[in-house]
């Protein structure tokens, strides 16, 4: 078979996997594809073109990395009650499969805890910075700042992302007043 029949091979799985939306059947394709460069570098006479044949290696195993992941990602999921709620009401911000093991390994590897506060109770401290996000799974809580009701924070939303920024801009934001505020459970 002539060596060139190799790059027009490739090159037509190269092109078909530019039609495709999918990842997985995109990626098998430009795996295909780069076999095919690789047989044809490695075919060329009187000396291989090894280096080119090595990037093609190269690519096959980035490829097949990421098939490896998008197969992990279509594995089924099994959520507990608890994280189904939570999942439900987070899912209409558009979380997909791959947001849903990312949620997952945040709450089972990340150390979340669930925690429920009584009616009255502090979540936050006026001036103090979070270290934590809190989600708010059912309820309630209220916002005061400067001694007057600000805002109320229902159910589905979370509580304490501000921290979870460099200290840089966290000193800006406190500085602007984001942090003067009390967030106190009312239901």
């Amino acid at each position: 078979m002539d060596p060139v029949a190799f790059v027009h091979l490739g090159n037509a799985f190269a092109v078909l996997a530019l039609g495709m939306q999918e990842m997985l059947p995109l990626r098998l394709l430009m795996v295909c594809a780069s076999f095919c460069g690789i047989i044809f570098n490695l075919l060329q006479t009187p000396v291989p073109m090894l280096a080119p044949a090595a990037w093609g290696v190269f690519f096959v195993i980035g490829h097949l990395v990421q098939i490896s992941i998008l197969l992990n990602e279509q594995r089924p999921v099994t959520l507990t009650e608890e994280e189904l709620q939570v999942y439900l009401q987070i899912e209409r911000y558009g979380f997909t499969p791959r947001r849903v093991l990312q949620f997952l390994r945040l709450v089972r590897d990340g150390g979340a805890t669930w925690r429920e506060y009584k009616v009255g109770e502090r979540i936050v401290n006026d001036g103090n910075v979070v270290q934590s996000i809190f989600y708010i799974k059912h309820g309630a809580a209220e916002v005061v700042a400067k001694g007057e009701k600000v805002g109320t924070i229902e159910a589905g939303a979370m509580i304490g992302e501000l921290g979870m920024l460099p200290r840089e801009q966290q000193s800006q934001l406190y500085a602007k007043g984001h942090w003067h505020s009390t967030i106190t459970a009312t239901q």
